[in-house]
Formats: C-alpha cells, sequence, structure tokens
C-alpha cells in the first residue's frame, strides 16, 4: 500500500500544501484535473479529499457525476493515479497502444469485483499521456 505524502487525519491537505508537497508536478495534478473536465463536462466533475487509513493516508477522488473515475494520491514531489477497470475497460486497454508494461500491470493486479486496478506514477507529461489514454478508455467502458 502506498502511504500519500499527507498522513493526518486531523489535516486535510489544502491547495498550499498541495503545491508544496508535490512542487513542479503540482501542474500535473491541475492539468489531469481540467483534462477530466473537457472529457466528461466541468459542472459534472468534482474531485473529493478522503482519508480511507493511516497507513493510505489522503487520497483526492475524482469523479464525473457519481461515477469514480480515479484517485489522485500526492506523494513527495510526484502523484501516484490510480484507475480501476471494469472487464470491458481492461479487454480493451489489452488491445490499446498503451505500453506494453501499463497492460501488463493491469492484467497482473488482483480481479476484485469492481476491477483491475492500475497505477501510474505523474512525473512527467509522457505520464499525464497515460492517464489520459486510460481515462479515455474508462469513460468508453
Amino acid at each position: 500500500m502506498t502511504t500519500s505524502f499527507f498522513k493526518k487525519k486531523e489535516i486535510q491537505p489544502d491547495e498550499a500544501a498541495l503545491k508544496q508537497a508535490l512542487g513542479k508536478s503540482y501542474t500535473l495534478w491541475q492539468e489531469a484535473f481540467e483534462h477530466t473536465q473537457k472529457v466528461c463536462s466541468p459542472d459534472k466533475v468534482t474531485g473529493e479529499w478522503k482519508f480511507y487509513s493511516k497507513k493510505a493516508g489522503w487520497s483526492y477522488t475524482i469523479k464525473c457525476k457519481k461515477r469514480t473515475l480515479f484517485y489522485l494520491i500526492p506523494m513527495d514531489g510526484f502523484i501516484r493515479n490510480t484507475f480501476v477497470l471494469g472487464k470491458k475497460a481492461v479487454a480493451a486497454a489489452q488491445t490499446s497502444d498503451l505500453p506494453e508494461e501499463i497492460i501488463e500491470r493491469i492484467l497482473s493486479s488482483t480481479a476484485y469485483m469492481e476491477g483491475r486496478s492500475c497505477y501510474l506514477e505523474l512525473r512527467t507529461a509522457k505520464d499525464l499521456n497515460l492517464l489520459k489514454q486510460l481515462l479515455a478508455i474508462k469513460m468508453a467502458h
């Protein structure tokens, strides 16, 4: 389990703390949210901070209407992004042009009722493009 940069339940992260924790990666956080607004609809996309446990810390859930699209977990200088993909999305990912490493990561993850998880480390614009590809697959299925 990955522990967020923000570990204290009583202190929900704010914008200033997020900028400080992420550094240069803060722009990737903003771009991920803005891109999601473009593909879903600005008035339907919401983000919410959640604290699941001391082990996990704070994470940010991004939804379109009530559907959870992905999670952003602030780390020290980068973002850990997690998608949960259903069976149809997993099948679509297998035939997509995602890097083989990402497809293998999806296929090797445990299959739960909700689907299989896939994580990315967002450090560069190239990583953000992978998020966009996975989001397109998730939105289509």
